[in-house]
């Protein structure tokens, strides 16, 4: 089944929403040539993997639900961006 990205969406989100688990994310990212990390743009489209809780599944389509928790913006802050002696104090 072919499922169209949603604006914000991360292949996480659109495994939880057509799989029912994050573990399916790999598969999906796997079978659709992404990285986990990638990001998608609204309307990309990638087949669907199989279901690994079709519960879940079912919840998210029934209640239609569309999780989209993808960073878009560069925050500027976190380890990565510190630096010894300027943000932290060497004593």
């Amino acid at each position: 089944m072919a499922v169209k990205a949603l604006e914000k969406q991360s292949v996480l989100d659109i495994a939880v929403q057509t799989a029912g688990s994050v573990e399916a994310a790999f598969l999906l990212a796997f079978e659709n040539g992404l990285s986990m990390t990638d990001d998608l743009s609204a309307g990309d489209e990638m087949t669907s993997t199989n279901i690994v809780s079709r519960d879940i599944a079912d919840y998210y389509k029934n209640k239609r639900l569309t999780p989209a928790t993808a960073l878009t913006e560069n925050l500027g802050e976190g380890v990565e961006f510190w630096y010894v002696e300027y943000d932290f104090i060497v004593s």
